[in-house]
């Protein structure tokens, strides 16, 4: 059956409660006139919008930082933003929770409750009674959680709906909105192919081409090596500038070319349907080409989810299958250029806000939680600031500057979009970041400190390093700027290779080789190193978290990868989260205006646990009784 290939998108450019040390106090950036530039939109007046019933539209700018967006709403690179923030209220910074990871924060803000209620103490963490190498099952955590916002507003009978919110997931039915869209990728990982030519022939309709046409074969193939798609690629020079210059690659699965096809050109980005049955795809770029050869980049394969099936086809038919999350590998491989990286990053950007407008103009949810996430996917790979970072050149770091500024004029562009479609005058929006973001030049490979002091075994298997469950002693989960260390504790965990009464002695090895562990200056390199019943002061105390937890120091961020021989190496990426929240960088930012919500100034700090019983005082309903948050003071009229 012939594939029907989705068109091509012309793209433009381009995203401590407690400490070892004293706290560190966030320093405002002050913001007396934001630049507004005359087309910011803020909505509509009463009677004029489109949507009539009242509600909230709750956005988060992943990764955002308070420093960042004050500077950018000053010098008019985020006018949308500045003007909101000009009509209602700006907070100092948004405390985020410890540690200030995407999965700890998100489900804070979604339930007001901090990790020690929701259980879910990291990105990457390992539950009790499992294999001891083996990380937590997220889907059977989610299912105990604490209620969410929307689920409260739907007991009260409001329609709520949740787009690309992370926590809010259609494989948890105690998690779901009434209206819900996600994005799923499938086996099918990303890769770089290298196309052979040779001569073309049997070609059906083929475009004119100022070289001989040449020919091809392009196959795409799962993460185990099966075939997903094979598809007849014809190279075209269609230029006519007197030198031989294949810019154009056409895709075909019969070489037809009349009755649908896919091309790419140099250097952009094209969409295409790898299975029509599963509405699933991948996005290609044409990254070089010669007569001999080409080279292209196939995004990772995904496709959507949503609820209920009349949302799921209308996403489907309008918008087609997702742009996939950034591939940070890719870049710095060579696989994309920067360019090539961020302009998928505004393709995919738009796209989410693309679904995301629909969802509200079409089913006007009294609640609307949707997130935008290029500011933290551009920041990992281009926030170079530091000499210590493994590329940093003066002048690439102008131009990766340049790249993250680029990413918040997107990210304001799109809220700006979402702004236009809010009447003001009886609906709030609340504009957050889940947490900040922090410069990071060096790796930390736990797992080679527990090796190197006899507290791990690793063992061979297909060529692969693993854990020898029944000769470890300790293990570490890692994510960005924290860690959970675990024990092999008998009773607990399977095997169970430590007997308790051994326990605190092999708690207390853990934290000393951590200590004995030093940068190339010869300073330490975690600000905290806590035992587990210490996490009582972080509100991180719970029955998944590790018997030893340590954040890094600023600059390093931590790796539970196996088999390193060197304790420290080169940071690939360029930003992390995950370090203790009272760190500047960690700042989350809150902007909130719109109904019965006062205009003007900068409040004091508010904490992402308040974000939740906001939004229930906004909508006039009481929270969940388990919320540990409050309303937000200073804010209401």
């Amino acid at each position: 059956m012939k594939r029907k290939l989705a068109v091509t998108w012309a793209a433009l450019s381009i995203l401590l409660a407690s400490s070892c040390q004293p706290a560190l106090t966030p320093t405002l950036v002050p913001m007396a006139s934001p630049a507004v530039s005359p087309s910011a939109t803020l909505g509509t007046s009463a009677g004029e919008g489109i949507r009539q019933e009242a509600g909230v539209v709750l956005i988060t700018l992943d990764g955002a930082r308070p420093d960042w967006i004050a500077r950018y709403m000053q010098n008019g690179t985020m006018p949308n933003l500045a003007a909101l923030a000009q009509r209602g209220v700006m907070a100092a910074y948004m405390q985020t929770v410890d540690p200030a990871l995407a999965a700890t924060a998100y489900l804070s803000l979604s339930t007001g409750t901090f990790p020690n209620r929701t259980g879910w103490v990291s990105d990457r963490y390992h539950m009790p009674q499992q294999a001891f190498h083996q990380y937590a099952d997220p889907l059977a955590q989610l299912a105990t959680l604490p209620e969410p916002i929307w689920r409260t507003a739907m007991r009260h009978g409001l329609k709520t709906a949740t787009v690309f919110w992370p926590s809010a997931l259609l494989d948890v039915p105690d998690l779901h909105a009434d209206y819900m869209v996600t994005t799923v990728e499938s086996d099918i990982p990303a890769a770089q192919h290298v196309i052979s030519f040779e001569e073309a022939n049997a070609w059906v309709g083929p475009p004119p081409s100022f070289s001989p046409l040449r020919e091809g074969t392009l196959r795409i193939v799962s993460r185990e090596n099966n075939t997903a798609a094979v598809f007849n690629v014809l190279a075209v020079d269609s230029q006519d500038d007197g030198t031989s210059n294949y810019d154009l690659l056409i895709l075909d699965d019969d070489k037809v070319l009349t009755n649908g096809h896919t091309e790419l050109h140099l250097g952009k980005w094209t969409a295409t349907t790898i299975s029509p049955r599963l509405h699933s795809g991948a996005y290609f770029c044409l990254t070089a080409s010669t007569s001999v050869t080409a080279t292209v980049y196939q995004s990772r394969v995904g496709y959507n989810q949503a609820r209920p099936t009349d949302l799921l086809r209308a996403v489907n038919d309008k918008f087609g299958f997702p742009p996939p999350a950034l591939d940070a590998d890719a870049l710095r491989t060579g696989w994309l250029s920067a360019q090539q990286y961020c302009d998928l990053a505004e393709l995919r950007a738009k796209w989410m806000m693309d679904a995301a407008l629909y969802v509200y103009q079409t089913y006007q949810p009294a609640l609307l939680l949707t997130a935008q996430n290029i500011i933290a996917e551009c920041a990992r790979s281009f926030l170079l600031v530091d000499e210590r970072q493994k590329e940093y050149t003066p002048e690439k770091a102008e131009l990766y500057a340049s790249y993250l500024q680029k990413a918040h004029t997107i990210a304001d562009k799109n809220l700006g979009r979402l702004l236009a479609l809010v009447n003001l005058a009886d609906s709030a929006v609340f504009i957050l970041s889940a947490h900040g973001t922090m410069p990071v030049h060096t790796t930390v490979h736990l797992n080679t400190i527990l090796s190197n002091a006899r507290l791990l075994q690793l063992k061979t298997s297909h060529g692969q390093n693993e854990v020898d469950d029944s000769k470890s002693k300790a293990l570490a989960f890692a994510s960005g700027g924290s860690a959970h260390i675990y024990i092999n504790l008998q009773g607990r965990e399977w095997p169970g290779l430590v007997a308790p009464d051994d326990y605190a002695k092999v708690q207390q090895q853990i934290i000393q080789a951590l200590e004995e562990t030093k940068g190339e200056d010869g300073q330490p390199v975690f600000t905290r190193i806590l035992k587990r019943e210490e996490l009582d002061t972080m509100h991180l105390a719970s029955s998944n978290s590790g018997d030893v937890f340590v954040q890094a120091a600023p600059g390093y961020c931590l790796s539970d990868e196996l088999g390193f021989k060197k304790v420290l190496a080169p940071s690939p990426c360029c930003a992390e989260e995950g370090f203790a929240a009272t760190f500047p960088e960690m700042n989350a930012i809150f902007v909130a205006a719109g109904n019965n919500l006062v205009s003007g100034g900068v409040i004091p700090a508010v904490h992402i646990t308040d974000i939740a019983p906001t939004v229930a005082k906004a909508l006039g309903f009481q929270p969940s009784a388990t919320i540990n948050g409050h309303a937000v003071e200073g804010i209401w009229r």
